[in-house]
């Protein structure tokens, strides 16, 4: 936990007001840079394979979708132990991401000890904004925890991934009950039945590391900050493409291993070539 507290020591800057005339010119303006702590991201990547290997609490994103009214269904800092399996699973939204991703930019390794003392209490933001609900019975609270959020997404930057988090259905395979279920001394929901198979397990393994491996993340200026011909910047796959073709350059060995964990496939890439766009973003005030 003290390892995670040097982030309060560090800042990042505010998005400048830029343009590119391609995305590859994007990625050399901006995103190169978040990838420069070459050390740090090995041994972070080394301590998320120990982990994985030896530790038995993953964290899914987005498990659930609900409207504004029913949040509290989301189950945000929420946490089940199964049982049979000696499994604990917790969910979370992309806040949760930006503590991990502040380790890699400001240049901070930990140890699969640190993450473990860091999971195993309970002063952990898994969302930025939860609701009275979710408060009540979740496990992980905001009250004590690292914040990260003003470091980045209130300088303008929000965060995209390189290879989608929810690339399966988790919601098929974990029973969303009833949150009184989590109404007990530990807010723990404590299932004594349900069984995974090992592809289920290497799924959840691979979610985990998706969600927090250094290479799996970027920071872009905000939607609002940006103006171009598209609609998500960070979702636009020739960005994507141009980003993977950098981080398999730079860090070849570490980015097959991290493929390999987070089951992610070669697929045949389009070829693109948009060289002619621009993509302008505005200062964050």
């Amino acid at each position: 936990m003290e390892k995670f507290f040097e982030v309060k020591k560090h800042t990042y800057p505010k998005v400048q007001k830029g343009s590119a005339n391609s995305y590859e010119d994007l990625v050399d303006q901006l995103i190169k840079n978040q990838f420069e702590n070459k050390i740090t991201i090995g041994e972070i990547h080394n301590t998320i394979k120990s982990y994985i290997e030896e530790e038995n609490l993953f964290f899914l994103r987005n498990y659930n979708t609900a409207s504004k009214d029913n949040y509290h269904s989301l189950r945000r800092g929420f946490k089940i132990y199964f049982e049979k399996e000696n499994l604990n699973i917790a969910f979370c939204d992309d806040t949760f991401v930006m503590l991990f991703n502040a380790m890699k930019l400001f240049d901070l390794s930990y140890s699969t000890e640190n993450l473990k003392n860091l999971f195993n209490q309970n002063k952990l933001i898994c969302a930025f904004i939860t609701t009275n609900e979710e408060r009540e019975l979740s496990f992980y609270k905001n009250k004590g925890a690292i914040i990260t959020n003003s470091k980045f997404n209130a300088n303008g930057w929000q965060l995209s991934h390189l290879h989608t988090v929810n690339f399966c259905n988790f919601s098929e395979i974990i029973v969303n009950s009833d949150r009184n279920d989590w109404s007990n001394d530990h807010n723990t929901r404590i299932d004594l039945n349900t069984e995974f198979d090992d592809e289920s397990i290497k799924k959840i393994k691979a979610h985990f590391v998706r969600l927090i491996h250094p290479l799996n993340s970027f920071l872009i200026p905000k939607n609002k900050l940006i103006k171009y011909f598209g609609k998500r910047l960070g979702e636009e796959q020739e960005l994507l493409q141009h980003v993977e073709n950098y981080i398999s350059k730079e860090f070849p060995k570490i980015y097959d291993e991290f493929k390999d964990m987070a089951m992610i496939k070669d697929v045949n890439t389009p070829n693109f070539n948009s060289n002619n766009i621009r993509i302008n973003w505005k200062n964050k005030n």
